[in-house]
């Protein structure tokens, strides 16, 4: 005789999780698609992070550590295509420029960074001087 389960006694049905990707970049991409590309991660990565608080809210423990691994591999692939992103935007601002620096399209953070490598590259120059741009495009 067939025995009736309550729906709340069936096993969660859902698709496969399909892993997250890494993210693959192409050398000749501009800055600009990079930004983009990596505010897509990090738009991808809260969702998840947003889904495994209210999957942690339902007692899924499994589930909440699985968004929690998907959220983490969108943080990682944000995080690369914006430090490839920031290197290209402070190359192309600075190519030919001595004992300057020009900052523009940074995010803070990265702005720092370049900043302190830049003033560290003119003190082993023994440069006098340097001149550093900042402020919005």
């Amino acid at each position: 005789m067939p025995v009736a389960i309550g729906s709340h006694e069936r096993p969660a049905t859902r698709a496969p999780e399909v892993p997250v990707a890494h993210v693959v970049i192409d050398p000749h991409e501009d800055p600009k698609s990079l930004r983009l590309k990596a505010t897509q991660e990090g738009d991808r990565m809260g969702k998840c992070f947003k889904e495994r608080n209210e999957a942690k809210a339902r007692n899924e423990q499994q589930r909440a550590k699985e968004l929690t691994h998907r959220g983490e591999a969108h943080r990682v692939n944000m995080m690369l295509l914006d430090k490839e992103a920031s290197a290209k935007i402070f190359q192309e601002n600075n190519q030919d420029r001595r004992n300057e620096v020009d900052l523009h399209g940074l995010y803070v953070s990265e702005a720092r960074s370049y900043f302190d490598i830049s003033v560290q590259g003119a003190r082993d120059r023994k440069e006098s001087s340097l001149r550093v741009i900042v402020g919005k495009t």
